[in-house]
């Protein structure tokens, strides 16, 4: 692709409207609230208590508005139920016993996600399983004394070999909305409360284009725009996972994968923009065998590293592992590319480049929700900035 834009070799300082995006150090432990008026959502997995030792006690309820539940599994009949009904069960009683302490942050349980959403296509084509979904869902959340559901649907597009997703499916996608928000309404009037419904929606600019976005607006109260994995080990080449803007604007100016587009994509639809968060991530990626070309970005690689994460996401490292060990490395020279708004690490020593967000990425995303009118912000996940950080950033930033 493109030449690199501009670079330096720089250290975390700097950052967004006063907005600190110095050192993971600086910050660790302090804490603050989420301004008024922005909606500030963390996920949690539901592998994090087990494959991550990260537990629901952990998680800083204080400095969020929202807390999302990932994931609870559509079956094939179109019911919703538990994808390990072991840890959603435990998870799920420890954060309804958190909210005693919590009352003002909101519970939201998120159900598909990358490896729960094979039935969707089923579920979107025939009425009865999609008044069992809704009806099934909100059983759990009532159950757990929940306030809303996320539907996080990867992805209705129709080019599914396996058949799990056909031709329509993302049209069909505005039944099963208005369905959950119908029952959602019903449920609230009976329980005297106002239960939320909210979006996970690809980065796929065709996603917002061929939704009815008009008949899905005032059903919805948020739509988390999943901004990352734009780039990743299935490219050709080293790439940035979620840069804020497009890295080559002379050499590719109709680049497509950043966040400003897929966020312009949504804000071009007929819907408020205060319903749209951005959603970043807390990992970076890393590849192998990169030649010092441009510093290792847009090059070919050969593989992945061993990363945080288990085995089947080799290549994948938590935000706080990149900064206290990768970027600690002598091998390893901090860069950041302004074109992108995004930094990055590059050794020539060990041929790795590694693409991620840091604390001024983030405050920089900030800036751009603030100056956009949207809502709001959601971080994935928890546990990659298990020291508070990134949050830290994020709150800070948008109070500005």
């Amino acid at each position: 692709m493109g030449a690199l834009g501009a670079t330096a070799a720089i250290g975390l300082s700097g950052g967004a409207r006063g907005a600190r995006s110095g050192s993971i150090h600086a910050v660790r432990g302090v804490k603050n609230t989420p301004p008024p008026g922005k909606s500030v959502v963390g996920i949690y997995p539901a592998w994090s208590r087990y494959e991550r030792d990260y537990m629901p006690g952990a998680v800083p309820l204080d400095q969020i508005t929202h807390l999302q539940y990932a994931y609870l599994a559509v079956e094939e009949d179109g019911s919703v139920g538990y994808a390990d009904r072991f840890a959603d069960t435990r998870n799920l009683a420890a954060f309804q016993a958190r909210k005693k302490d919590h009352p003002d942050t909101k519970l939201v349980l998120s159900i598909g996600g990358f490896f729960a959403s094979q039935y969707y296509s089923k579920v979107t084509v025939d009425s009865a399983r999609r008044a069992r979904f809704a009806r099934t869902a909100i059983e759990i959340l009532r159950e757990y004394d929940f306030d809303g559901l996320d539907l996080d649907w990867r992805y209705p597009s129709g080019e599914d070999a396996d058949q799990y997703t056909r031709d329509g499916d993302i049209r069909q996608f505005t039944l099963l909305v208005q369905e959950v928000r119908r029952q959602l309404d019903a449920a609230g009037e009976e329980d005297g409360k106002s239960y939320e419904l909210s979006l996970s929606a690809a980065i796929n600019p065709n996603f917002a284009e061929e939704l009815v976005v008009a008949e899905l607006a005032d059903a919805v109260d948020r739509v988390n725009v999943v901004c990352y994995d734009f780039a990743g080990p299935w490219d050709e080449y080293t790439g940035f996972g979620a840069p804020l803007y497009n890295p080559f604007p002379d050499s590719v100016p109709d680049f497509q994968y950043y966040t400003a587009n897929a966020m312009d994509a949504w804000k071009a639809r007929p819907i408020d923009p205060a319903k749209l968060n951005l959603t970043f991530a807390t990992f970076g990626r890393g590849y192998t065998g990169v030649d010092p070309a441009n510093r290792g970005f847009d090059q070919p690689f050969d593989g992945v590293p061993d990363g945080t994460f288990p085995a089947e996401e080799q290549g994948t490292y938590d935000f706080w592992d990149i900064e206290y060990n990768v970027n600690a490395d002598n091998d390893y020279e901090y860069y950041w590319h302004d074109d992108a708004a995004a930094p990055y690490l590059y050794s020539e020593n060990d041929r790795e480049f590694v693409s991620y967000d840091n604390m001024r990425s983030v405050a920089l995303k900030a800036e751009y929700v603030l100056d956009n009118d949207f809502g709001g912000m959601t971080m994935w996940d928890f546990h990659g900035d298990k020291y508070g950080a990134l949050l830290y950033t994020v709150n800070e930033a948008l109070a500005q």
